[in-house]
């Protein structure tokens, strides 16, 4: 009979996390609006505009599967003169 219970206690608590992770999911679908192509954003970062400049980085540009892995884009200000 314990064991029973415990299996029941176990149902009702992923239910209740099904339920919950379902009202969020709903919930960001309603205050975020879809885009289905890109021309209906704002603005667009194509890697490929990015300069080649020593103070910016992409990993597009890496040939090395190791290098910098966790960071996509980074761009440092310019040293002052």
């Amino acid at each position: 009979m314990k064991a029973q219970s415990t299996v029941e206690f176990e149902q009702e608590t992923r239910d209740k996390a099904i339920r919950l992770f379902t009202y969020l999911y709903e919930l960001v679908r309603l205050r975020s609006r879809l885009i289905a192509s890109l021309e209906e954003y704002e603005q667009i970062l194509w890697l490929d505009d990015i300069p080649r400049e020593p103070e910016c980085y992409c990993v597009a540009w890496s040939d090395s599967q190791a290098a910098r892995t966790d960071i996509w884009v980074q761009i440092d200000k310019p040293p002052r003169p």
